[in-house]
């Protein structure tokens, strides 16, 4: 439609159509009202190749034929080469779930039609999908799709699991490190509980990271370790020690004075799997912001170790990179306009420095006030960004202990604010230690209530990708998580 797509398509369904015995043309007007209109007539996966959904229905009269109006089926792509990124390319992948929508850009599309039965559908063979009746029919009739295909995609990578931090320090204590790995198998369930289907991210490249990081802090979390174990006497994680009072000054040349310019605090020890693990992290996060960009609805990152602490040269409260601001980044430089909601019970202090200067970026964080709990120095209602960035930074503060029913008066504020802002995209930095059972006791958010932030996060009407944050080991981590997520999918569908 954007760029003469409608005569390709009109030979098309000619072809078709003398292969059927019927006189197929297109209605340019109709076509183009279902694509831009306010809301589709139905958009949903129909067919299957090697058991995976490949194609999306239009139920809407759309061209004509010599007995009414039919629908048109589109299978693999829509989006001819030249027409990806268009704006009704972007309208189509964002109203279709298919497999594949918008990563084979260069094959033209394939199609077939139905009129009154799938016969007809199922009668272009050569195209070798594999076609339900009962599922168009379902499309047809407006009955609820299934649950299995319309289920949200999570993403994570094994390495995650090479970062096994073992000390933490806290009120002078030293103690186990709350960021386990064990973190993983009670998310993992908590999504697949919520009917996500998982896969491994693919390998973005450091461009994104370093997009967000400072080449300086990259290359110290790439070598650190090494350079650590030949201190004489060293121990087996990189844990500072001195801080510099101010870091406009001098850059040490020195493991240990660069171990304290670049870590805040002892709770992000570095060991021998944490930047690969922190690596794979980020890279769960960009696969995550590219299946929003790609047409999914929403999306799981499961990115652990976390990110929100950490800033563009700073690792901090667990974290090493910054895994949402990644993700935002990432949805920013393809042409979408990013908000950042961050549900963690701590404030996320890494992700309001990186953006903190900056308006193309909405970062809202909602936190047990900082004046009492960590990370104590960012997080008050006063730091509303500056320069360019001021009144692009909201945070909004909760006394210890709020619970389910003020915490959704706080969110409903937070989402007015991600409107305002014109956002097309949201990602939620999802801490789930805002529970009233975590170990950090914070909050007193509920299992239901996390039910309803994401029911709320969904009835902001945007594409969603949830980037996993905090949430400590008790036993309701892994149902938190599916409460929010099925509170959230329940809520679109």
């Amino acid at each position: 439609v954007a760029q003469g797509g409608i005569p390709l398509l009109d030979n098309a369904l000619r072809q078709l159509g003398a292969d059927l015995g019927d006189d197929y043309r297109v209605d340019e007007a109709a076509l183009e009202a279902a694509l831009c209109g306010p809301a589709p007539a139905c958009f949903a996966p129909l067919a299957s190749r090697a058991g995976k959904p490949v194609g999306a229905v239009l139920a809407a009269p759309v061209f004509s034929t010599s007995r009414g109006g039919a629908g048109l089926f589109i299978s693999d792509l829509w989006v001819a080469q030249g027409l990806r990124g268009q704006g009704l390319a972007r309208q189509l992948l964002a109203r279709t779930l298919h497999e594949g929508a918008g990563r084979n850009a260069g094959h033209f599309l394939k199609l077939s039609v139905y009129r009154d039965n799938p016969g007809a559908l199922a009668a272009n063979g050569r195209l070798g999908f594999s076609v339900s009746a009962d599922e168009l029919n379902m499309v047809l009739t407006g009955a609820p799709q299934n649950p299995e295909r319309d289920s949200m995609k999570a993403i994570f990578d094994d390495r995650q699991w090479k970062h096994q931090p073992q000390h933490f320090m806290a009120n002078g204590a030293i103690l186990p490190n709350p960021e386990q790995a064990e973190r993983i198998n009670r998310l993992l369930k908590g999504a697949r509980d919520a009917g996500c289907s998982v896969e491994a991210p693919k390998d973005a490249g450091l461009g994104p990271i370093a997009a967000l990081h400072s080449p300086e802090y990259l290359v110290f979390l790439k070598n650190i370790h090494t350079r650590w174990k030949r201190i004489e006497g060293a121990g087996d994680e990189v844990i500072p020690n001195i801080h510099p009072a101010s870091r406009s000054g001098s850059y040490p040349k020195s493991a240990v004075g660069q171990a304290g310019f670049h870590q805040t605090d002892t709770s992000c020890p570095i060991a021998e799997g944490t930047w690969e693990a922190a690596y794979w992290s980020a890279q769960t996060a960009i696969a995550g912001a590219d299946l929003l960009v790609d047409g999914e609805k929403a999306a799981y990152a499961l990115s652990r170790p976390p990110g929100h602490h950490a800033f563009g040269d700073l690792a901090g409260g667990f974290c090493f990179l910054n895994n949402s601001g990644i993700a935002a980044e990432r949805l920013r430089a393809r042409g979408l306009r990013p908000a950042i909601l961050d549900v963690d019970v701590h404030h996320g202090n890494g992700t309001q420095g990186i953006f903190y200067h900056r308006s193309d970026v909405l970062t809202v964080s909602i936190h047990a006030d900082p004046e009492r709990f960590y990370p104590f120095f960012w997080g008050q209602a006063h730091e509303r960004g500056a320069g360019e960035g001021l009144g692009y930074n909201l945070n909004l503060p909760l006394s210890r202990g709020t619970a389910d029913d003020a915490y959704l008066a706080t969110l409903d504020a937070a989402l007015q604010r991600v409107t305002a802002f014109g956002a097309d995209v949201v990602v939620v930095a999802l801490g789930l230690d805002a529970f009233i059972g975590d170990p950090f006791k914070g909050l007193a958010v509920t299992e239901v209530g996390f039910g309803r932030i994401g029911a709320a996060i969904a009835g902001a009407g945007l594409p969603c990708l949830f980037v996993q944050e905090g949430g400590y080991l008790c036993d309701e981590l892994g149902a938190n998580l599916t409460s929010v997520l099925k509170g959230f999918g329940e809520s679109v569908a």
